[in-house]
Formats: structure tokens, C-alpha cells, sequence
């Protein structure tokens, strides 16, 4: 497998993975997954931060402090995944279970600041609504880093951060809701198909890659 792009010398077990064109850039996209996540977990915090000073803007909700404090410890998580994996250096024929873990924390984050939305974006006064749609909108844009590397994660993360809320709001009435609710579908409907198109021009960047590591191989 490439050296240059996985960022480690190839080995035995990276040559074993050449032998196998589709697993081997499968390897090399969760690689691609948990090298980008490191700005993602910066953007998170910011917004944790941002979110905690709506909380002491305003009245005090229980449940939104909870669910702030939720996406604190996804955030966490996420954070010692991303160590883990950094420090483990799994070989290319070990990494399903990694990916399959960053799809289980990305649902999770997701979800955590879709319920922020949808429980309290409708009825929150203009400026923290306001706030709250920018916090959303940027961290759904943040996953085009990092998820868009795998297939099943880009559409859970983008539909699950940003299909509730335009549902939220969609079945409320005023224009001002339809008009979000617009926003959010379109937004993620967006997201999804650049999503899409840059996994795709990676997986044929990786494709080409390992095919050339191949027939080096062959001619040795």
C-alpha cells in the first residue's frame, strides 16, 4: 500500500493488502478518516463553548445544559478514539473495527446536536436561534473532512444532524419555519452529494495508487 499516503513504510502486511485492490483502499480511507478528525474535534469544543455561553446568556434549561454536556463527552470519546488509533497504528487488515467505531461516535454527535436543534432552536428568542443554526451549520460542514472518507458515516452523520431538524420545523407553522426547514434540506442534501463525489475522487486516487504499488510489485 502507499507509503506516501498512509504515512507509514510499507510492510508485509501492506503488501499483502496490494494483493487485494478493494480492501487495500478501504484501509487507506479510514486512515484518510482519522488523520482529518483532529480539526473536527477542535470545531466540537468551539462549539460546546459557544453553546455553554446561550447557556448563560439566557434562562438555564436543564435539558439543554445536559445535552451540552453530552456532546462534551462525545467529544471526549471521539478524542480518545482518535488517540487510540494513532497510537495502535493498526495494519491496513485490521482497521473494520475502527471505522466501525468512528460510525457509532460520529451517529452519536449527530444525533446529540440534532436534538439540540430540534428541542430548542423553535422556540428559542432570535439571537440564540440564530446562534444555534450557525453552530449546526457549521459542524454538519465539518464532517466533509472527515466522514466523506466513508461511505455509511457521511450519510448517517449528515442525515442524522440535519434531516430532524427540517422535519422540526416543517411540520410548524410561519414562514420563518418552512424557510428553515428549506434551509436545513437543502444544506444537507448539499452536503451529501459533495460528500459523495469527494469519496468517490478519493476512492479513484487510492484505487490508482495501489494498482501502481501492484504492478511494482509484480516487477520486482
Amino acid at each position: 500500500m502507499s507509503a506516501r499516503l498512509s504515512g507509514r513504510t510499507a510492510g508485509p502486511a501492506a503488501s499483502q493488502s496490494v494483493m487485494d485492490s478493494p480492501e487495500a483502499v478501504d484501509a487507506e480511507l479510514v486512515d484518510i478518516a482519522y488523520r482529518n478528525m483532529t480539526p473536527s474535534l477542535i470545531y466540537h469544543a468551539a462549539a460546546i463553548v459557544i453553546a455553554g455561553a446561550l447557556i448563560t446568556a439566557g434562562p438555564t434549561q436543564p435539558l439543554f445544559l445536559a445535552l451540552v454536556c453530552l456532546a462534551g463527552l462525545v467529544v471526549a470519546a471521539r478524542a480518545w478514539l482518535h488517540t487510540r488509533y494513532h497510537r495502535a497504528a493498526p495494519p491496513p487488515n485490521a482497521r473494520k473495527p475502527w471505522i466501525r467505531a468512528l460510525f457509532v461516535s460520529s451517529v452519536a454527535q449527530a444525533l446529540v446536536w440534532s436534538a439540540v436543534a430540534v428541542l430548542f432552536m423553535p422556540a428559542a428568542p432570535d439571537a440564540q436561534r440564530l446562534f444555534l443554526l450557525a453552530i449546526i451549520l457549521m459542524l454538519a460542514a465539518d464532517g466533509m473532512t472527515w466522514a466523506s472518507a466513508h461511505r455509511p458515516t457521511l450519510a448517517a452523520y449528515f442525515g442524522g444532524i440535519g434531516l430532524p431538524p427540517a422535519l422540526a420545523f416543517a411540520v410548524q407553522s410561519g414562514e420563518r419555519a418552512v424557510a428553515i426547514a428549506t434551509l436545513f434540506l437543502i444544506y444537507t442534501g448539499v452536503l451529501i452529494a459533495l460528500a459523495m463525489r469527494h469519496h468517490e475522487t478519493l476512492r479513484g486516487m487510492l484505487t490508482h495508487d495501489v494498482e501502481r504499488e501492484r504492478t511494482l510489485v509484480n516487477l520486482r
